[in-house]
């Protein structure tokens, strides 16, 4: 069996080939489990976005768009992390910041071009 036929069986990719593809660009699904019930969300490397692809994750996913931003980054930029009352959260949110948007654009922020600036 060649590999693409593996891959369509499957419906998984190895993580080589996963990485490999980060590496071109090309936009991925994540899920949390081979399960029935599993949650996935779309990914693309940051420094690879363009409006093509935040237009396919507004399209598409039609959920809120993520950027990744390291801690000691969101300190200097005194962007709060979200937090929360009880130990009973999600796992999978407690890193999460609060929402943010461009602080000068030249447009109305909404348009697919605003947000990939």
């Amino acid at each position: 069996m060649d590999s693409q036929n593996k891959k369509n069986k499957n419906l998984f990719y190895s993580i080589e080939d996963t990485i490999d593809d980060i590496r071109q660009g090309k936009i991925i699904i994540i899920v949390d489990d081979k399960s029935l019930h599993n949650e996935g969300v779309f990914f693309q490397a940051a420094e690879k976005v363009t409006t093509a692809s935040v237009n396919f994750f507004i399209t598409y996913a039609r959920g809120l768009i993520f950027l990744p931003c390291e801690q000691k980054r969101l300190v200097q930029l005194k962007i709060p992390t979200i937090s929360y009352e009880n130990e009973t959260s999600p796992i999978n949110v407690r890193a999460l910041a609060v929402s943010i948007d461009a602080k000068s654009i030249s447009g109305s922020g909404i348009s697919v071009r605003d947000r990939v600036k």
